[in-house]
């Protein structure tokens, strides 16, 4: 039988951009400092969401990289309208708009949530391509880190998590949904203000970071297991 955080993902998942198109190292980015460390609840998130809104305009030639990683874990249960930046390349486009920066509230960070791409929002292939035009015009959004403790008590975990395979920048795993018989439903229930939910992602477990296989292992094999997740105002 599958492990118990998983149930009925296909493939795993798949992701926009499997490989950078024009190769060379990836390299690895530290996550960011935690921005916070309690959940608001959904309407206090939706009034967060122009807080955290901010733009990037950047002008590249057809040779230049634009250096994101967008990452988008797909499945019939996942709902995805927007992508996420799964790793800042140290070159590229991004990497020198973060340099010229006079504070860390305009910079591209890993985890950040792409909504719109040249004016483009809601299709995800569509906001891939134009990252490749010459022009690029992107609305991004930061997440809200909330730390949640789970005592899963001989129960599943109760939640779909998808995520890629085999992919070295793969960050995290993406929540496709929340089972009505786990230990993820009764916190929810418990805590209304604090709840997780679909399209949030888990990015460490216990303290740990690491690649999706990692912490879904961490997650099995732990009774009590803390989780940090990222959340974004609906968008």
């Amino acid at each position: 039988s599958p492990p118990d955080a998983v149930e009925n993902v296909d493939h795993f998942g798949q992701y926009i951009h499997d490989e950078d198109p024009r190769g060379g190292a990836l390299g690895k980015v530290m996550m960011s400092n935690p921005v916070s460390r309690s959940a608001p609840s959904s309407a206090r998130l939706q009034a967060l969401d122009k807080d955290r809104q901010y733009f990037v305009q950047v002008s590249k030639n057809e040779s230049d990289q634009l250096g994101l990683m967008l990452d988008c874990a797909r499945g019939e249960s996942l709902d995805i309208s927007h992508l996420v930046v799964g790793l800042v390349m140290p070159t590229g486009e991004i990497a020198r708009w973060n340099n010229v920066q006079p504070s860390e509230a305009t910079q591209v960070r890993q985890g950040d949530c792409v909504l719109e791409v040249n004016g483009i929002r809601g299709n995800v292939l569509e906001m891939q391509q134009q990252c490749g035009r010459n022009l690029v015009r992107l609305v991004l959004l930061r997440p809200i880190e909330n730390i949640i403790t789970i005592d899963k008590a001989g129960r599943r975990l109760g939640m779909v998590l998808m995520y890629s395979k085999n992919l070295e920048w793969a960050y995290g795993l993406s929540i496709a949904s929340i089972l009505e018989d786990g230990a993820v439903k009764e916190y929810n229930d418990a805590h209304p203000e604090q709840q997780v939910g679909k399209r949030d992602r888990v990015i460490a477990v216990n303290g740990s970071t690491g690649t999706p296989e990692e912490l879904l292992s961490m997650i099995n094999k732990n009774d009590i297991v803390q989780l940090l997740i990222l959340q974004w105002p609906p968008v």
